[in-house]
């Protein structure tokens, strides 16, 4: 008789989730995707984080953690580390205004002002072309995080086998945004299909209010 309970308020449960999570039309997830990047992004001071992972064969190929403090618009302090075969590189930079750009290896000593952003050494830049998915899904899950109504917002995609890659792949973005209307998170994960394999996953978050020491030129 226990295991049969047990049993039913698994199953009561689960459905209890399910009913919290809906589909939702392209437009209504742009909708709340575009109006919380403006939202929280003039949000002065906050500190923006994005940690980048890529794997081969299920092993850890290269790592990239960029810490982003944004006073205000064009005024920012920012660390990018990369680690790729155990050697890690870092950069510093510092952006007094748009166009004035400040970098450093140490956070020490400083070389510009220059225009263009601050590059890691050997660091390549490369355009893709956006894929057209063969499918793609949008929905939308009530839950609640450290006690705090959100909404998890999921964009779902999937691709044909083209070049490079060999099989099917998938791109899944949760979007993770409060009840009013800011970012807390945006997890993406990459891969391909049959058998699944994650090759990429990238996370951002959002810290509000955030304290930071003031940014001036280096003379």
């Amino acid at each position: 008789m226990r295991a049969i309970c047990l049993l039913f308020s698994l199953i009561f449960f689960a459905g209890d989730v399910f009913s919290q999570s809906q589909t939702i039309t392209n437009e209504e997830y742009r909708t709340v995707t575009n109006k919380a990047v403006t939202t929280t992004n003039r949000e002065f001071p906050f500190l923006f984080t994005v940690t980048t992972e890529t794997y081969q064969s299920g092993k850890l190929l290269r790592k990239e953690v960029s810490t982003h403090e944004r006073h205000g618009p064009g005024i920012e302090r920012t660390k990018r580390s990369l680690e790729i075969d155990g050697k890690t590189e870092i950069i510093h930079q510092m952006k007094i205004t748009f166009g004035e750009v400040y970098c450093s290896r140490d956070g020490a000593t400083w070389l510009g002002p220059q225009q263009i952003e601050c590059s890691l050494p050997g660091e390549v830049w490369t355009l893709t072309r956006p894929r057209t998915p063969d499918s793609t899904e949008y929905t939308v899950t009530s839950k609640k995080l450290n006690g705090v109504d959100v909404k998890v917002y999921r964009n779902y995609s999937e691709y044909s086998v083209t070049r490079p890659l060999p099989r099917k792949s998938f791109v899944e973005t949760l979007s993770t945004v409060d009840s009013n209307g800011f970012y807390v998170e945006i997890v993406t994960t990459e891969g391909s299909l049959e058998p699944r394999v994650v090759t990429l996953t990238r996370k951002q978050t959002w810290k509000l209010d955030a304290k930071f020491a003031p940014i001036k030129a280096p003379k």
